[in-house]
């Protein structure tokens, strides 16, 4: 360990993970983001050690890894709200995770999470509804790569990849089109994503103001009444 990072060599060694493993698991499913020294030398922290230990005991006790991958990247966090043995009953941590995913997939917005590099992890319905891109077309490239085209402002691009690189919140609205190459206006909020004080990547909020536009207003509607069951 050097300067309160480990080398991937020595990871593999304290968590009995492999190597090849661990790179698999950074590429497939983005559970870790190491940082990079210069050479390109990956350099894992503690809290990757202790995720790493979490997720062998939890294969361990029968888990698969797309399965444990899914549940991280739903909650957005490290994995350490799941129980590593499917015996023991769910605890608050294990029915808060799941509570997160199923709000992130019933927002009637789009909702784009991305890693650190801006490269999307996980989309929820509402995303394929606007765009109709699936989250296997659009895993591990940044959305823009797929969505923006000829007629983009290329101002807005510009504001949304200095943000990228700078970590911060960005709002813009631009020009994107669709799976069948249909154009229409995107509104785009994302924000930097911490999880115990470390940087994780982005949660971008997309809405189509193009299908608003053509909505016709709501007309007021009566309360409704109760209803005998």
């Amino acid at each position: 360990m050097s300067d309160g990072f480990y080398k991937i060599g020595t990871l593999a060694k304290l968590t009995g993970v492999g190597v090849a493993a661990i790179r698999n698991w950074e590429r497939r499913f983005q559970l870790l983001a190491p940082e990079r020294t210069e050479g390109g030398h990956r350099l894992y922290t503690e809290a990757d050690r202790k995720m790493l230990e979490r997720i062998r005991r939890m294969l361990d006790a029968g888990r698969s890894i797309g399965e444990i991958a899914t549940l991280a990247q739903s909650a957005v966090a490290d994995g350490s709200a799941v129980q590593p043995s499917r015996q023991t009953p769910p605890t608050t941590g294990d029915l808060d995770g799941l509570l997160a995913r199923c709000v992130l997939e019933a927002v009637p917005q789009g909702i784009v999470i991305t890693d650190g590099r801006g490269k999307t992890t996980w989309i929820n319905p509402a995303v394929t509804d606007i765009c109709g891109y699936t989250l296997p077309q659009l895993l591990g490239r940044t959305p823009g790569s797929v969505l923006q085209g000829a007629g983009t402002d290329q101002r807005a691009v510009r504001q949304l990849s200095v943000a990228v690189a700078e970590r911060r919140a960005c709002s813009e609205h631009l020009l994107n089109y669709d799976a069948k190459h249909r154009p229409y206006m995107a509104a785009v909020d994302m924000a930097p994503i911490y999880n115990h004080g470390r940087f994780r990547g982005f949660v971008g909020l997309i809405r189509d103001l193009t299908k608003e536009a053509e909505r016709p207003p709501d007309k007021k509607r009566r309360a409704p009444t109760a209803r005998r069951v």
